[in-house]
């Protein structure tokens, strides 16, 4: 079971109430069943507060029975999230859970009744994408922002589970790729110096399999050892180069100022013909560099704190993944954490490398707390505790 302590903005440091709360995880029909506020427009994954002399799995099967008429078998609890807020400690334990009957008869408190509690089935993505706005509130409604940050960690933690993965069809998920494309000296360095964002391809078998948020790497067609890291931020399909030069800006897919002005679709036949364009379409891809690329996370494997499969590793640095940003393996973009020996919790830095594993699907992000620009030396150090038992190298 995978465990994650969350410390909010307004947690003053000590603990005076500590409260156990248990949720259920349900999916039916290719949905999850969340709480939904109808008055407060608020979505919640359902359940509460453990009873005196109840187990934790019969707390959820209560809950969620009273919250939303809905009878379930817990199966298992796949994650502890702790908490702290105010002087709070509020430790809640999620389950995976079978769905039995929907009796159609709630069983509300008077608070529950006031904010016109309802149950809601929800497509997961929608539901992960909803959770997801946390931001919104941090600002606005310290409570909200940590009430749905809370719940979007938990969907997040679940995202990569076999309980999801097995069920990714029924629930019409998807999970981001890793491309690697061979580009030519000056194209590759005109990404590099960030005069270059759209990179034009034929939208062959290839090229339709790029999603938004996949990662690219460019590999210099002169030299195997000179690539570069890109996210894809935008995808322009047209039928052809034509189409494609008369909606694009042009200095953004590879022309400088002084070669606009000659610029034509037909520079594009030196590549791909006129036959090749009218059977497959065209493609602009928006491109954004992610060594210099500022982030925010969660550490989930803080400094001193061993493997959760092989406890006899023990991380030496902080290791966490960047919210909001998925990776091959259908969770979290993951990232090692320098700057400090310390155990975190969050972080904020920047990428400054990235370390391409040659044989997994995983690249794992180097950032930098302090602003600080490790050498390759210094980063491989750090992060072999655990990449010597990958094949790898380190891309900046």
């Amino acid at each position: 079971m995978k465990k994650l302590q969350i410390i909010n903005d307004d947690y003053q440091g000590h603990i005076d109430i500590c409260r156990h709360a248990c949720r259920g995880i349900v999916i039916k029909d290719g949905k999850i069943l969340l709480g939904y506020e109808s008055n407060e427009d608020k979505y919640i994954i359902p359940g509460g507060g453990v009873e005196e002399g109840e187990t934790l799995a019969e707390c959820c099967a209560r809950e969620l029975k009273e919250e939303t008429g809905i009878i379930v078998k817990p199966i298992e609890e796949y994650l502890e999230i702790e908490e702290l807020f105010l002087n709070w400690q509020h430790i809640q334990h999620y389950f995976l859970c079978e769905f039995v009957e929907d009796t159609g008869k709630q069983s509300l408190t008077d608070a529950e009744i006031k904010n016109g509690d309802v149950p809601r089935w929800l497509r997961f993505e929608d539901a992960v994408g909803t959770f997801g706005r946390y931001e919104e509130f941090h600002n606005i409604n310290i409570a909200d922002y940590g009430l749905y940050r809370r719940e979007f960690l938990a969907l997040k933690a679940l995202r990569k589970s076999e309980y999801i993965v097995s069920r990714k069809d029924e629930l019409g998920l998807s999970f981001t790729k890793r491309h690697i494309m061979r580009l030519t000296p000056s194209p590759l360095n005109m990404i590099r110096e960030g005069t270059k964002t759209i990179e034009l391809r034929l939208l062959d078998e290839k090229r339709e399999s790029i999603s938004i948020g996949d990662t690219i790497m460019f590999v210099n067609t002169e030299d195997e050892n000179d690539s570069l890291f890109v996210m894809v931020d935008e995808l322009y399909k047209f039928d052809s180069f034509d189409e494609l030069y008369k909606n694009l800006p042009l200095n953004e897919c590879g022309y400088t100022e002084e070669d606009i002005a000659s610029a034509s679709p037909k520079d594009m036949e030196l590549y791909y013909s006129r036959e090749e364009q009218e059977q497959y379409g065209v493609v602009g891809i928006k491109v954004s560099l992610i060594i210099g690329k500022d982030v925010k996370g969660i550490i989930d494997r803080p400094a001193g704190s061993p493997h959760p499969r092989h406890p006899d590793m023990i991380y030496p640095i902080n290791y966490g993944f960047v919210e909001g940003i998925m990776a091959p393996d259908g969770d979290e973009q993951d990232v090692y954490v320098l700057g400090t020996d310390e155990p975190l919790s969050n972080f904020e830095g920047k990428v400054i490398a990235v370390y391409h594993r040659l044989n997994d699907v995983e690249d794992k992000w180097i950032v930098s707390l302090d602003g600080r620009n490790y050498t390759d030396e210094e980063i491989l150090k750090m992060i072999d505790f655990q990449e010597q038992y990958f094949k790898g190298r380190l891309l900046r």
